[in-house]
This record gives C-alpha cells, sequence and structure tokens, in this order.
C-alpha cells in the first residue's frame, strides 16, 4: 500500500514537470519562429510580388529558382519567371561579365516551341534556369529584385504564355508575365541593338523591342501591314506616382516572332504621286501604294527622303537597300499620319537607275516659312548664333533675316573651327515644324534642317571682330574713361573757380585802387585846379586894392572867386559822394535814392517820396552810380533853388529801358539860359553823365509851374 502510494506521488511529480517543459517550449518556439521566419528569403516570385512599396524598401532577401524568359543586355536587366509568375531582376555589370556561358553543345527552349543552341554571346538565353540570391526593392511601378549572385543550374522549360487580348492589353497585373498575342506591325525602325516596332493589337497601339546582341539582318517577312504572332514579356511605361502610361514589349529575338500565316503574293499596287497620299478619294492608310523619285538622302536605321512628283517624301524602312543619293527608285507601302505631311512605310524598295544628284533649292529662312517645302533638300544660308551637343548628335541654331531655325548632325565629330557669328551654308533635309495652335490647317512655325554630313555645312565668311563681348569691353572702357574724364573735369573746375575767385578778388581790389587814383586824378584836375584859379584871383584882387584903392573891377573879381569856390565845394562833395558807394551796393538803387536824397529834400523844407514801378533789378554799377548822381543833382537843385513844397522821384523798371523821372511843384526856370548862365556847371555835368550811359534826358520846367527831369536809359 504504501508503496502505491509513492509511486502515484512520482508520477504527479513527473506529469507537472512534463506541462511545464511543454508550456515552456511553446513560449519558445512562438518567439523564435517570426525571428526567424523574417531572416528566411522569400522564395516565390509571388512573395515578392505581394510587398508594399514600404515592405520592399527594407530590402528582405530573396532566393528564388527561376527560368530566363528575356535577357536586355544594354538594360543589365533579367525577365524571368518561376512557373506562374514573372518579375525583373535587375544587375551591375560587374555581375553580367561574371555569368559562366552554358557548356557546349547545350540546348535550350527559345521561346516554348522550338530548341536552339544558345550563342555564345548571347548573354543567358530564354530557357535557362538559374538560383537569383538578391534583395526585394521597390521598383517604379511594380516591386522587383537586385541580384548580388546568380547561379546558372542549366536548362529548363520555358512557361507557358499567357494568352493576350486587347482586353488585357493595358492590365497592370500583367507586368512582367510572359505573355502571346497576335499583332500588326505598323512601323519597323532600327536602333543599336534592337528593333523598334509599332504594332496594334486588335486595334490597340503598343510597342515592341525585338533585342538581338549581334549585327542582324531583318527576315523578309518582318514588314509593316504583316500579321505576326508574338511571344514576350510585357513591360509597363509608368509616371513618377508608380501610375501606368503605356504599354510595350521585349521579345528575345526573332525566334520569338512568327508569321501568322502564309505570305501570298498581293497584286501590284497602284502607282501614286507624292501629293496624292492620304487625298480625298485616294485610298486610306490600309492602302498599298507605289511612288517614285529620286532618293535625296539615306539615313541607315531610320529611312530615306526622295523627290518626286507632287514634292518630297519619307521613307520609313528599317532594311534600305544599299542606295546612293540620286539613285531612281520605286517603295511599295502603306501612308501613315505624320504631323506635317503623310509618310511612307516601306514594304518593298527597288533601284530602278543609277542617276546623278539633284541639287539642293536654295531659300531663305522667310521663302522656307511660306513654301511647302517639308523633306526636301534645301540649302539655307544663315548667321550661327549657338552650338548644341550632345548624345551623338550636334544641333546649331541659326538666324535668318528675323527667323530662327536649326540644323542637325547625326555626328559625334562637330566640325572644327566653327564658332558664333559665322555665317554658315546649310544644305540638308528640311522638316517643317507645325504651330500648336493651328487646329484645322497646320501653319508653320519652324523648321529644322537635318545635314547628311559635315560636307553639307559650308563656313562662308567669318564673324565681324565687333562682336557683343568686345562692344562690351568697348562701353566698359569708354565708361570707366569718360568718368575719370568727368572726375578730372569736376577736379579741375573746383581748381579754376578757386583761381577765379582768386582773380576777382584781386580784380576787385584793383578797381578799387583804380577808383581811389581816379578820385585821386579828379581832386587834383578839378578842385586843386580850381583852388589854384580862386588863389590868382584873390591876389589879383589884393594886388589891385594895393595900387588903386576904390577900383570897381575888384568886387567882380572877387564875385568870380566866390563862384568859383561854390563850385570847387560841389566837386569835393561829388567826389565824396562817389566813394561812399556802400548804401548803393547794400540796398540797391531805389532805397540808395531814398536814404541818400530824402535829407536833401529835408534840409530845402520840401516833402519827399520815391515811386518804384515794375521788378526792380541789377543795372550794373556803372549805371546805378549815374542815376543816383543825376538823381542827386536834380533833388539838389529842387530843394536849392525851386523853394518846392514836394519833391517827387519815380524809377520806373520796363522791358529793356530804366526810367528815372525827378517832380517838383517849385517855381520853376529856363532850361537853356541856366545852362548859359556863368559860374552854373549843374546841368552840364548831368548831360555828361548822361551821355556816358548812353541815356536820354529831358528837362521840362517853366515859370511858377515846376520842373520836371526824364531821364531813360536801356536796362543791361
Amino acid at each position: 500500500m504504501a508503496n502505491s502510494v509513492w509511486w502515484r506521488g512520482r508520477l504527479t511529480t513527473l506529469a507537472w514537470a512534463l506541462v511545464r517543459l511543454s508550456l515552456a517550449l511553446f513560449l519558445a518556439l512562438s518567439l523564435a519562429v517570426p525571428a526567424l521566419a523574417a531572416t528566411l528569403p522569400l522564395v516565390a516570385i509571388r512573395e515578392v510580388r505581394a510587398l508594399s512599396p514600404e515592405k520592399a524598401a527594407e530590402n528582405p532577401a530573396v532566393r528564388i529558382e527561376v527560368v530566363v524568359t528575356c535577357f536586355v543586355p544594354g538594360w543589365n536587366h533579367l525577365f524571368v519567371h518561376d512557373g506562374s509568375d514573372g518579375i525583373a531582376v535587375a544587375m551591375s555589370v560587374k555581375l553580367c561579365q561574371s555569368l559562366p556561358p552554358l557548356p557546349p553543345g547545350t540546348r535550350v527552349r527559345v521561346d516554348g516551341l522550338a530548341e536552339a543552341q544558345p550563342r555564345p554571346s548571347a548573354g543567358l538565353p530564354p530557357g535557362t534556369r538559374v538560383r537569383v540570391d538578391g534583395v526585394a526593392q521597390p521598383g517604379g511601378f511594380a516591386p522587383s529584385v537586385t541580384a548580388t549572385g546568380i547561379e546558372v543550374l542549366g536548362v529548363g522549360a520555358s512557361p507557358s504564355p499567357r494568352p493576350l487580348t486587347a482586353a488585357e492589353l493595358y492590365s497592370p497585373a500583367l507586368d512582367c508575365q510572359w505573355v502571346e498575342a497576335n499583332i500588326v506591325v505598323r512601323t519597323i525602325g532600327r536602333e543599336e541593338g534592337r528593333l523598334v516596332c509599332d504594332v496594334e493589337i486588335e486595334g490597340a497601339r503598343a510597342q515592341v523591342f525585338v533585342w538581338q546582341t549581334e549585327p542582324f539582318e531583318v527576315p523578309e517577312w518582318l514588314a509593316v501591314e504583316r500579321s505576326l504572332r508574338l511571344r514576350g514579356v510585357a513591360a509597363t511605361v509608368f509616371n513618377g506616382r508608380r501610375q501606368m502610361t503605356g504599354r510595350y514589349f521585349h521579345v528575345p529575338g526573332f525566334a520569338s516572332l512568327h508569321p501568322a500565316a502564309e505570305l501570298t503574293q498581293e497584286s501590284a499596287a497602284p502607282l501614286h504621286g507624292i501629293d496624292e497620299l492620304l487625298r480625298w478619294g485616294e485610298g486610306t492608310q490600309r492602302q498599298r501604294v507605289r511612288v517614285r523619285g529620286a532618293v535625296t538622302a539615306v539615313f541607315g536605321g531610320a529611312g530615306i527622303f526622295l523627290r518626286g512628283a507632287g514634292g518630297s517624301l519619307f521613307v520609313r524602312s528599317a532594311k534600305p537597300p544599299a542606295l546612293a543619293v540620286g539613285d531612281l527608285i520605286e517603295v511599295e507601302g502603306y501612308p501613315e499620319l505624320a504631323e506635317f505631311a503623310p509618310n511612307l512605310r516601306a514594304v518593298a524598295i527597288s533601284k530602278l537607275a543609277a542617276g546623278l544628284p539633284s541639287g539642293p533649292s536654295s531659300m531663305s529662312a522667310e521663302t522656307v516659312l511660306a513654301s511647302q517645302a517639308h523633306h526636301d533638300l534645301l540649302q539655307v544660308e544663315g548667321e550661327l548664333i549657338e552650338i548644341i551637343g550632345g548624345r551623338g548628335r550636334t544641333t546649331f541654331v541659326c538666324r535668318s533675316g528675323r527667323n530662327l531655325f536649326e540644323a542637325a548632325l547625326e555626328n559625334p565629330l562637330m566640325p572644327p573651327g566653327l564658332i558664333p557669328g559665322m555665317t554658315l551654308r546649310l544644305t540638308g533635309i528640311c522638316t517643317m515644324a507645325p504651330d500648336p495652335l493651328g487646329y484645322i490647317f497646320t501653319p508653320i512655325r519652324l523648321f529644322t534642317l537635318q545635314l547628311r554630313s559635315p560636307a553639307d555645312l559650308e563656313v562662308i565668311s567669318r564673324p565681324p571682330w565687333w562682336t557683343a563681348r568686345r562692344i562690351l569691353w568697348l562701353l566698359a572702357a569708354t565708361a570707366s574713361v569718360a568718368a575719370f574724364a568727368a572726375f578730372w573735369a569736376l577736379a579741375l573746375r573746383r581748381q579754376v573757380n578757386a583761381q577765379t575767385a582768386l582773380i576777382r578778388t584781386k580784380v576787385k581790389r584793383e578797381s578799387i585802387l583804380e577808383e581811389r587814383g581816379r578820385i585821386a586824378r579828379e581832386l587834383h584836375d578839378t578842385l586843386e585846379q580850381e583852388l589854384l584859379g580862386v588863389n590868382m584871383l584873390v591876389d589879383h584882387a589884393a594886388a589891385r586894392l594895393t595900387s588903386a584903392p576904390g577900383e570897381k573891377g575888384v568886387a567882380h573879381t572877387l564875385t568870380l572867386a566866390a563862384g568859383m569856390l561854390r563850385h570847387c565845394r560841389e566837386e569835393s562833395r561829388t567826389s565824396i559822394r562817389d566813394l561812399r558807394s556802400v548804401a548803393l551796393e547794400k540796398l540797391g538803387l531805389p532805397a540808395a535814392l531814398d536814404e541818400l536824397l530824402r535829407p536833401l529834400a529835408v534840409l530845402g523844407h520840401a516833402q519827399y517820396s520815391v515811386t518804384v514801378s515794375g521788378s526792380p533789378r541789377p543795372l550794373g554799377h556803372l549805371v546805378e552810380t549815374a542815376l543816383l548822381r543825376l538823381a542827386h543833382e536834380a533833388v539838389a537843385n529842387a530843394a536849392r533853388h525851386s523853394h518846392a513844397d514836394h519833391i517827387g522821384l519815380d524809377i520806373a523798371y520796363e522791358e529793356g529801358t530804366v526810367s528815372l523821372r525827378v517832380r517838383d511843384d517849385g517855381c520853376g526856370f529856363t532850361p537853356h539860359e541856366a545852362e548859359a548862365a556863368a559860374g552854373h556847371f549843374g546841368l552840364r555835368g548831368m548831360r555828361e553823365r548822361v551821355r556816358k550811359i548812353g541815356a536820354e534826358m529831358i528837362i521840362e520846367s517853366a515859370a511858377r509851374l515846376g520842373t520836371t527831369v526824364t531821364i531813360t536809359t536801356p536796362a543791361p
């Protein structure tokens, strides 16, 4: 009994230990599995495509085994498929160069229909089974893979292509899928390493890139308006917001294109003139036509230009025969719409005869814009404005008159020695560019010349020495010289002004000295002589009195001496007044007439008034001094002799003249008798001063009617 109880206890303890251990293992596995899952690489394309852009940006590891559907050599891209989904794999250049070639003799399924031996230069041909190690990327449209290593596993089974219709053509989920579709070729163009075709799938438009890794020839069955069976990778055109904007296809070589039906011999197409294509009543784009003309230019991989009946034409052909400029050819194909005039998509080109090249049509830019010379061979002269180079193409921007145009040269080696400002003669194929605002009829906005070779560019004249840059330098130098000259003139003017001020001060000082000398001379010539005469008369009178007392002639002699003394007194006063010209300079003529002459009238017991009319203005020192002296003499005479009650002075400033009038209501006098009287020198002195300044003086006076003295002088 005791043993059974002991064993029961042991079993219970063991059971509880097992339960605790199970719980611990469960918790450990719950924590470890997510971490382990996070470190495990994604092994299916579907898992990568299901990542959101945010998750893909974390670059989770990827390890997938897939089959190559297309290798794009120019882009270092692989398109691969795992049987369910497709994806794009980006490779570095170093990784591409390190890929091992397939073993000799290996055969792969090129397009799922036929087996072929891969070419050594084909990189990873379709059907190659590889293991891709790398990381996921958000991609521009859908998640993709950036490879860090690729291991070639051998040959795998190509995926079954997904049938494609026009309804599914623009489905975003079709990206990177291996598809199959019936197409109709509309245009064929050739670029380096690939053929570019515009195709229709049940009326919907798309592009096809046929990749080749070595020089190739276009098969005869690949032509415009042919129905083909296509197998390739659906690729997507997208914008910066991860939105689909178009569809195109990567095709791994011509083996993935097959004629959809047996080619039948078609009847001969009708012959048309170039200007008859796509005209009213002349057929449609689907109608096959023939045109004839002479070759004017051949551009490899793009097409040829020919000149024929009705104008010039561009023939689009990816496989033109060996043609020379001037050859007469016949082209059979389909018209296609273009921006300015129809083009022709060639099906067959045959050479009819060899001919001489026809010369270009010489036109000015203005004539070209007014013509219908689209796709014609033209020769235009213009001034080179700018040279733009890049991507194996050099563009020359030129000006002819008021019009700009471009000339393009598909040549990475630009002709040497070309500089802006040269005058060029350019020969090339003219391509018109219509104005986008011309909705129905397309007016020409500008044109471009496509040069055929560097020989089509001829330098007529070099640019003139007077370029814009040199003119600017000359203007800058001229402005500097002008600024220096202005500064020098300003400095010289300041110096001249300073010297002029010194000279003016010196002249003024000399004038003062000269005036003092004049006064001294006048005092000498007048006052001293008069005093000498008086002295002689007095001596004579004294002698007469001594020798013959009571002589009547003595009285007469003394009377003459008294008159001469009065005259000397007046002369001395006049000279003193000439020295006191400060009042005239400080106050002006009207104020000086009032200040200096009013005391004279007051001494004569007369009322004095000054009237000014007009606008006072400076008259010059000589004229103002003379008028002041004349007025002084007239007022002094009136105050001393006329016994007037009122003396008035009127000064009138008129245009060109100044009039001074002194009038009184005194006793009056007879002017000619006063001038003739002995000992009266005042009126004669007044007339001398009037003549000195070129003025005119009129004296009107009569007994008991007062006196009026009018002086009129020209104003300087």
